[in-house]
């Protein structure tokens, strides 16, 4: 039997669960994609996930948000690694 591609959904693999392959689920996400993400460690969070103590982002949080899903208001200009962790499991939740 032949199987037409219009009736099946693409499906896309993202590798790493930071920022960008969170981004990058998301964006598949919204055209429909199944999307399956794989990453090394128990957590996600990329170069966030294993932070030092002090290690803040060097931008302020506005060029650092997720599209359609900003930093609380309540955040500093400058996130602590941990509260990036912290956004990052929010947005997973979303």
């Amino acid at each position: 039997t032949k199987m037409e591609a219009s009736n099946s959904r693409k499906t896309v693999a993202i590798i790493g669960a930071g920022i960008s392959g969170l981004i990058a689920a998301k964006n598949f996400a919204n055209y429909d994609y199944q999307v399956t993400i794989y990453e090394r460690a128990s957590e996600i969070g990329g170069v966030w996930r294993d932070g030092y103590y002090g290690l803040q982002i060097q931008t302020t949080r506005k060029f650092f948000e997720i599209p359609d899903f900003p930093f609380p208001e309540d955040y500093p200009e400058h996130p602590s690694h941990t509260l990036i962790k912290e956004h990052f499991t929010r947005f997973v939740d979303y």
